[in-house]
């Protein structure tokens, strides 16, 4: 609840310099993007779920599932080519992706 919002308001703060993800396209693709996303949204809440007895562990699930949500999936559709980036603007990985 409450720690899925926050952890999604982090990520939008650190995603919103960026903007380099388009969401248009053809129909087919934006079907994979959602499917895909929601997989991976469902598989992260689903362990937050499990870890109901551990705040910090169901924190640090929640700042996942925001970064799976605002950074993570957008880079990897665009990385995919389900995604385009916007004209003018490079499709950049998050920074925790660039440091590895």
């Amino acid at each position: 609840g409450v720690s899925v919002f926050f952890a999604a308001s982090v990520a939008a703060v650190t995603a919103a310099p960026q903007h380099w993800f388009d969401a248009g396209g053809a129909a087919g693709k934006r079907v994979v993007r959602y499917l895909l996303g929601l997989a991976g949204t469902a598989v992260l809440l689903f362990g937050l779920t499990q870890m109901e007895g551990s705040p910090v562990a169901s924190l640090g699930l929640a700042l996942l599932a925001g970064g799976w949500i605002l950074l993570l999936a957008p880079w990897l559709f665009v990385r995919l080519g389900l995604a385009r980036a916007p004209a003018g603007v490079s499709p950049a990985p998050p920074a925790d992706v660039a440091a590895r």
